[in-house]
């Protein structure tokens, strides 16, 4: 099984491109895949509850704005749900026992989903849609320490059972094209806060960074480029 892992902030183009890459190995005759793997907590509705009972009626963010003064609008509302929001989040993260069951159960649960979801890989190469990296970049920043702290802290064993991908491709954008190009809620502090761990993402080995202010299809014609040339190589 080969492995093509395809990462960035929201609003990088990583779902396009997976899919585009995906569609292409086909018509190519390869045994291709394409699976979506960000980790949804089991208890992801206790936290959309969570969430929506800290979000005052007063920062609703206005629908539909384009122009610059509205733009800064919206952001100033995202940016205080994000900041209540992180507010909460530190103040339970900083209870050794919450954090301690939290690393305990996170890791856990994404392993679960892991193994529900790659019992179904039956193709030769697999496109992932979000990963491992992704989930490590979200707690390091619930637990507001570096990638590296948080994995030294993980179950080694419980990673090596995670595959390793055999590509690793982080499309590379600034937080404000990903909150241009998303609109969908996530606050620009969230986002510069993403592009900030991500950047340490790049410096890690075995990362291909591409630039991903291009249009769709240059991008894709550099991840084709990437792969092809790796597949080749292992005939």
């Amino acid at each position: 099984m080969f492995v093509i892992y395809i990462s960035g902030i929201d609003g990088c183009g990583k779902t396009t491109q997976a899919k585009l890459l995906n569609e292409f190995l086909l018509k190519e005759n390869y045994d291709s895949q394409y699976q979506w793997l960000r980790w949804s907590p089991s208890i992801g509705k206790f936290i959309s509850i969570a969430k929506s009972l800290i979000k005052s009626s007063k920062s609703k963010t206005p629908a539909n704005k384009t122009d610059k003064a509205d733009d800064q609008e919206i952001k100033h509302s995202e940016n205080q749900h994000f900041g209540k929001w992180s507010q909460l989040k530190n103040q339970l993260f900083s209870m050794p026992l919450f954090h301690f069951f939290w690393d305990k159960y996170s890791l856990w649960d994404y392993y679960r989903a892991y193994q529900q979801n790659s019992c179904q890989w039956n193709s030769d190469i697999i496109i992932l849609d979000r990963y491992l990296m992704d989930f490590f970049v979200d707690q390091s920043i619930n637990h507001n320490e570096s990638i590296e702290q948080y994995q030294n802290r993980l179950n080694a064993n419980t990673l090596k059972k995670f595959a390793k991908p055999d590509i690793f491709i982080l499309i590379d954008i600034p937080p404000e094209t990903g909150w241009e190009r998303k609109r969908d809620g996530t606050s620009m502090k969230h986002l510069d806060r993403l592009s900030k761990v991500y950047n340490e993402v790049k410096n890690q080995e075995n990362v291909v960074t591409i630039q991903g202010q291009q249009s769709t299809e240059a991008i894709q014609e550099e991840i084709k480029t990437v792969v092809l040339n790796e597949l080749r190589k292992r005939k």
